[in-house]
């Protein structure tokens, strides 16, 4: 029969006594048991005492916790100076606690970080004004209002005696004056107890006063000063530990991630780099794998890095190489003398930085490796020769682009030298424009996009343009595009009828050949329009009013309109004025030279000057008048009026008759 099992018996006193056991250690495949040390707690008292004098105060508070025979020990007024002691050796700075407060309160609301209610959440806070540590949870249960005090209660003053937290904001007592409910109850219980009159006054003058208000600044500050000394310590661990790292690192190879300032900022958020404990050999080891990995990835981020900025950079000398190009030819010929009857030959001279980056030589040389910087720098210093010749390559492709729009209308182009008729003009989709050759190749539809769909959503690819569109608006700068184009039927027919009225044949007259007429255009059938006294009727209301054939009657002088023929297109187009034009019967053709000042009022399209500072820039302005551009030059970039010079500051890529763009009120 097996042998009987001895019964596990001990007094209730030796388990409320022992002190914690250190458990079973393993040796191999054999256990053995530590002695019995509960025994340890019949030692005399003072060589307990003497134990408890090496205690830092947080120790004395875990050890008071420990057994009952170590809390009826500790807790005892008799060993307050082991309190003391423990709190002025190990924390010298530490206030004394207030009176209304013993020393294991004090040192358990300073030390212990736990809710002071559940004893189970961590409470790193602690709230002065009421004295202790409270969680979000126990809020509601373990604080009341002052408002909820009896009358009896509040004449007796028991509030004057609790610790208030006013204008509270802890949820659900925002802005309302707070008490402990533990401490007031136990003031209320001790108040009660009290039989006469000078007792009860007696309680309530030690209880009351500023000197917890005073004690408790004064346990902030140490708290708050000794915070700042443990951080500014595990700061130290830090940075030794980041220097270990380091070491270690470019041992392996990495010296260049960590000279680059960009680099340096992903390494120090490594998790592994945040650590408040030294660098051990073994700690190193197990995350070398781990480390190596990231440095890679790190590195292959500065390499892509560094790519992209010479990568930027060629493109910035590949710009500046095109405006100083454009700069000279501006030098080198008058805007009055441009040979305006050559398809294309200002174009050239207009391209815009992304469709000179686009150019398969140029994209070629910027995509270069950057070891090979020194062939892309000698290529530089030598190709301000063949600018022109790349340009003029890029300006037959989009010529032909235009031509190819056209032939799909009018089958009887042969080639690009009849994009010069004035019957070859094009519609915008975008602004919904009447374009004229060679107008179409400078308008700004070409070479813009708007960073905003149909929707006005940002588009996909433009999702983190907020700085692009703060600074330079809803566009940004593409290359020369004409996928807004199209052939309008209803304005071609417009032109040829403005083109027979005035006398030339259709099939060969060119845009140039209609603005050296310098005639105008007055309409028979339009109605006699009035004004009053104070000011113009504006251009639209008339064509409005000349739409409806409405007469708009009055007793001012009566007048008319005479239309130079670009804009008598822009507005029989913009109207929906279909009637045709015959020469004698509806309308006349009048010599520009006969119309002489003064003018009731003149209307005219001017603002065509651009300036040569913001050109090929993404702050790059639309056009402008003349008046408008000097004070930009005067404003914008410091050029007094006197210095400013046509073609060096300002220029306008296109010069037609100034007749063409106009429309004249003259008397009848």
């Amino acid at each position: 029969m097996p042998p009987r099992k001895r019964a596990k018996v001990a007094a209730e006193d030796e388990k409320e006594n022992a002190l914690p056991s250190a458990g079973r250690r393993r040796t191999g495949k054999r256990a053995t048991q530590l002695k019995d040390i509960s025994g340890l707690v019949d030692m005399p008292l003072d060589i307990w005492f003497e134990i408890f004098s090496l205690l830092s105060p947080a120790d004395l508070l875990h050890m008071a916790r420990a057994t009952k025979v170590f809390r009826r020990t500790l807790m005892s007024r008799e060993s307050i100076t082991v309190w003391r002691h423990a709190r002025e050796q190990f924390h010298p700075g530490l206030p004394d606690p207030s009176p209304l407060m013993s020393e294991p309160a004090w040192i358990n609301l300073i030390f212990e970080n736990r809710c002071h209610v559940c004893v189970k959440t961590m409470r790193r806070v602690i709230d002065w004004d009421l004295g202790i540590r409270i969680c979000p949870k126990c809020i509601p249960k373990a604080l009341m209002n002052v408002s909820d005090l009896t009358q009896d209660e509040r004449i007796a003053g028991i509030h004057t005696m609790l610790f208030t937290l006013y204008d509270c904001q802890y949820k659900p007592f925002v802005w309302q004056d707070v008490v402990y409910r533990a401490q007031y109850e136990k003031v209320k219980a001790r108040y009660e107890c009290l039989e006469t009159v000078e007792e009860k006054v007696a309680y309530t003058s030690s209880r009351m006063g500023e000197k917890w208000d005073v004690l408790s600044m004064a346990g902030k500050d140490w708290v708050d000063e000794e915070a700042e000394k443990h951080e500014l310590e595990l700061e130290h661990i830090r940075i030794g530990r980041r220097i270990q790292i380091f070491d270690k690192l470019k041992e392996e190879g990495y010296a260049e991630e960590l000279e680059d300032d960009d680099c340096l900022d992903d390494i120090d958020d490594h998790p592994f780099m945040k650590q408040n404990r030294p660098l051990t050999d073994r700690t190193w080891n197990n995350q070398f794998d781990s480390m190596i990995t990231f440095m890679n990835q790190v590195r292959a981020e500065r390499l892509e890095r560094k790519r992209q900025e010479t990568i930027i950079r060629r493109q910035d000398e590949a710009i500046h190489m095109l405006k100083v190009y454009k700069s000279e030819w501006l030098e080198r010929q008058t805007l009055t003398t441009r040979p305006l009857s050559l398809p294309g030959l200002l174009f050239n001279n207009d391209m815009g930085p992304c469709d000179w980056l686009a150019i398969p030589k140029v994209h070629a040389l910027i995509e270069l490796p950057d070891y090979d910087d020194i062939g892309f720098q000698r290529w530089w210093d030598g190709a301000l020769s063949e600018v022109g010749e790349l340009m003029t390559s890029w300006n037959e492709e989009i010529l032909c682009e235009l031509f190819i729009i056209q032939r799909e209308a009018h089958p009887d182009f042969k080639d690009v030298v009849s994009l010069s008729r004035a019957t070859s003009a094009y519609t915008c989709a975008s602004c919904s424009m009447p374009l004229f050759y060679p107008d179409v190749l400078f308008h700004p539809c070409m070479t813009t996009i708007s960073l905003l769909d149909d929707e006005g959503v940002f588009r996909e690819e433009d999702s983190n343009s907020a700085l692009e569109l703060m600074e330079f608006g809803l566009y940004k700068r593409q290359t020369w595009s004409a996928d807004c184009l199209s052939v309008d039927a209803r304005l071609n027919a417009i032109i040829v009828n403005v083109v027979e009225l005035v006398g030339l044949d259709p099939n060969v007259a060119t845009v140039k050949d209609l603005d050296d007429l310098n005639v105008y255009i007055h309409l028979f059938n339009c109605p006699q329009v009035y004004e009053e006294k104070r000011g113009l009727d504006r251009l639209d209301s008339y064509l409005t009013a000349m739409k409806r054939a409405i007469p708009l009657t009055g007793s001012m002088q009566p007048r008319k309109y005479l239309f130079g023929w670009r804009k008598l297109v822009l507005a029989l187009y913009e109207h929906g004025l279909t009637e045709p034009l015959r020469k004698g019967q509806n309308a006349e053709v009048i010599d520009a030279s006969t119309v002489s000042e003064p003018y009731i009022a003149k209307i005219q399209d001017t603002q065509d000057w651009l300036c040569t500072e913001c050109r090929d820039t993404d702050w790059e302005e639309p056009p402008k008048s003349l008046e408008e551009m000097q004070t930009h030059l005067l404003v914008g970039h410091g050029r007094n009026r006197a210095d400013q010079r046509e073609g060096v500051d300002y220029y306008r890529p296109l010069q037609p008759s100034e007749v063409a763009r106009t429309s004249l009120v003259v008397p009848m």
